[in-house]
């Protein structure tokens, strides 16, 4: 990781996704260290249920899990926590989803990925006992998406009035009247700013939110 953040030209650094099992504490410190790393990462959940990722045969608990986000919110302010979350896994009962979805509120994510399971040829799951119902996996995928879409705009709301280093991608002619790009921690970002500031970081004081994106100006 270091010689990596040695590298001349590489502004930013992010990890797209990493199993929480394969996650140490001292990684966490070492990269808090270099800030060419993003205050962003993506920890697959899969299930809030211990019941559940026992069955998926998952190699953490959800209090180690829980443990390793609040190591990464006490080293990395505004840090954005993204997730996958599967219902429907075979055996799920209603009591194991509740705890899913109560976890999940809990920890607060940034943005869900929410799948329904689906069975797999050569898979062990596909010849579990008790495999959920179509309709009962699919109200349980709208619930989920629902609070996942509850607590990203909590996040994004949580954000404004901050000032966050956004590296602009986008030409005005692709959106509308403004610049878009995203900030460390993953949130799409609108500022107006002339096209020269494409392909820059810049510190950007987030003060409105539309939609998904949160708009802001040049600080100054």
């Amino acid at each position: 990781l270091e010689q990596v953040h040695s590298i001349d030209g590489i502004e930013r650094i992010r990890l797209s996704s990493i199993e929480p099992m394969n996650f140490p504490y001292n990684l966490a410190d070492c990269m808090a260290e270099l800030p060419k790393f993003q205050p962003h990462f993506h920890l697959p959940l899969q299930a809030g249920s211990d019941q559940t990722l026992k069955r998926m045969r998952r190699r953490y608990t959800i209090e180690e899990y829980a443990g390793l986000v609040e190591k990464l919110r006490s080293l990395f302010p505004s840090v954005g926590i993204t997730t996958d979350i599967m219902v429907g896994f075979p055996g799920e009962t209603d009591r194991d989803f509740e705890d899913s979805a109560s976890f999940v509120e809990e920890i607060s994510f940034s943005q869900l990925h929410v799948f329904r399971y689906s069975p797999r040829r050569n898979t062990p799951a596909t010849d579990y006992p008790n495999q959920v119902d179509p309709q009962i996996s699919a109200e349980r995928s709208r619930r989920m998406i629902d609070l996942g879409n509850k607590l990203s705009a909590t996040f994004r709301e949580q954000m404004i009035g901050k000032t966050v280093n956004v590296l602009v991608e986008n030409s005005k002619e692709d959106k509308g009247n403004l610049l878009t790009g995203f900030s460390g921690n993953y949130l799409r970002v609108a500022v107006d700013a002339p096209d020269t500031a494409i392909n820059q970081i810049l510190p950007i004081t987030l003060k409105s939110l539309s939609g998904e994106t949160l708009r802001g100006s040049i600080a100054v």
